[in-house]
């Protein structure tokens, strides 16, 4: 089923159903001084009782590298948390003072564990 491309709640996202047990969601997050978050619907047949993130990250616009989860060279920090209608993605970052403000993809990875 790749390449089934719906937006999520309204947002610019995409799911890519992979097959039953995993979900690529895509889509772009604006960040505003080092932070941004973004919230999308669950893909068809995923909740947050059946399933866990399994990668994110997102595509840090000077270089065009893409970015993993967890502390990314000591500037920003990235994570995903699952409440009972949305997928959020975060990054924040890790200066004070503030970071750059910039618009980025990101890319999460959800698998079913039920």
């Amino acid at each position: 089923m790749l390449g089934n491309a719906n937006k999520l709640g309204g947002k610019d996202a995409s799911q890519y159903v992979t097959n039953d047990r995993f979900a690529v969601i895509t889509g772009t997050i604006t960040i505003n001084n080092g932070n941004g978050i973004v919230s999308v619907d669950y893909p068809t047949g995923f909740s947050q009782q059946n399933c866990v993130p399994v990668s994110y990250g997102f595509n840090y616009v000077t270089d065009g590298t893409w970015l993993g989860f967890g502390v990314i060279s000591g500037i920003y920090s990235t994570g995903v948390r699952l409440t009972s209608t949305k997928v959020t993605f975060m990054v924040n970052t890790l200066l004070s003072g503030g970071g750059k403000s910039f618009t980025s993809n990101y890319k999460l990875v959800l698998m079913k564990i039920s």
